[in-house]
């Protein structure tokens, strides 16, 4: 099951620095996060370290979705 809350999401990695900051600009519900883009990333003085945290779960989420599409095609 996917995790919702914003700090269940963001855990205790290189993205937990920058969580308040995120909450104080709008960005304060998973989905809303994972809608940013680099230059928002940018916006916010984010270190590479949390660039690649931000895009390995976009890898992540493409990933489940390519593997449950055909699933899905399957079925019908």
């Amino acid at each position: 099951m996917a995790c919702l809350s914003m700090e269940g999401f963001v855990g205790n990695g290189a993205l937990k620095r920058v969580l308040p900051k995120l909450t104080e600009e709008g960005w304060d519900d998973v989905p809303t996060l994972k809608l940013m883009k680099p230059e928002d990333m940018d916006a916010f003085s984010m270190t590479q370290q949390q660039k690649i945290r931000r895009l390995n779960v976009t890898m992540n989420d493409l990933t489940l979705v390519e593997i449950v599409q055909p699933g899905e095609d399957l079925a019908r």
